[in-house]
């Protein structure tokens, strides 16, 4: 199975630009998340706070993505983890505060979570049986590139636009 094979499939291609994307979009926040949480006013426990609640949210996230892909299906699961991840993103760069920054980026990384759940169980059941290891390590580049590809542009639209920016 090749490269080519896997991002012509019209199952699978699709997914790839897909994980790209939405990796991207965590990439432009990365980088300001400290920033962010320090216009708060709170110091760098506040912004390693900020940015392990995340990391936190997702674990937990995980814990209940499972169940819940298999109840509902990976199409219906991914898109409402993704309209779940945006609003909850976009609330997090308007928070009043940091409690509700903490809180709204704490639901955003539940819904990341729940996508790639979903997005994983659907590569293990569309990918060939001979090309899943293959497909997986160009979902998990995808997943890669996109961050680093989100991660130089963050700063850039941050500086011009706000720390909030990278958020909407």
């Amino acid at each position: 199975i090749t490269l080519r094979s896997i991002l012509t499939d019209p199952l699978i291609g699709p997914l790839m630009g897909i994980v790209f994307v939405l990796l991207a979009g965590f990439g432009l926040v990365f980088p300001i998340l400290p920033l962010f949480a320090r216009s708060f006013g709170v110091g760098n426990d506040g912004a390693g706070l900020l940015i392990a609640t995340f990391g936190f949210a997702r674990l937990f996230g995980d814990l209940i993505a499972g169940t819940i892909v298999d109840r509902r299906g990976e199409r219906w699961t991914a898109i409402v983890g993704m309209g779940f991840l945006a609003v909850c993103s976009t609330a997090t760069g308007a928070a009043p505060n940091f409690v509700a920054a903490v809180v709204l980026w704490g639901l955003a990384g539940v819904g990341s979570a729940i996508i790639f759940a979903s997005l994983f169980s659907y590569i293990l059941k569309a990918a060939p049986s001979e090309g899943v290891a293959r497909t997986l390590s160009i979902f998990f580049g995808a997943f890669n590139i996109g961050v680093i590809a989100g991660g130089a542009a963050g700063g850039f639209i941050a500086d011009a636009f706000g720390l909030e920016a990278p958020l909407f």
